[in-house]
């Protein structure tokens, strides 16, 4: 019974954080920081991947870095796989794959990455 009483306060500080997290983000933009600093890239990633209700903004996140790092794409796997997206989770490892080592010539199939990992 006590679990119903508290769940409204819970979506209520949800939201205070990602209001917050908006607010930060919206500072990164107006600083020149986001896209340029790890820390607060995958800071923001994080939070949208456990705030929102779709990956969408941390997806506009990552795809706004200059230069992205091992840490950048293992944030964002783990925003997908976290969610209970294995699926997308495995496109952008693929995606990670095919951008880090394009002069491979080799087709990954989702059913198959048990080989690599």
């Amino acid at each position: 019974m006590r679990a119903w009483s508290v769940f409204p306060q819970m979506l209520r500080d949800g939201v205070k954080a990602l209001s917050c997290g908006q607010l930060v983000h919206s500072l990164a933009i107006k600083i020149g920081v986001q896209g340029s600093s790890v820390y607060v890239d995958n800071s923001l990633m994080d939070m949208y991947a456990t705030c929102c209700d779709s990956m969408d903004r941390a997806r506009m996140v990552f795809d706004d870095i200059t230069t992205k790092t091992d840490v950048c794409w293992t944030t964002l796997i783990t925003g997908y796989t976290h969610r209970g997206d294995a699926y997308g989770g495995l496109r952008v490892f693929r995606q990670m794959f095919l951008v880090n080592f394009c002069f491979i010539p080799l087709v990954l199939n989702p059913l198959s990455m048990s080989t690599f990992i």
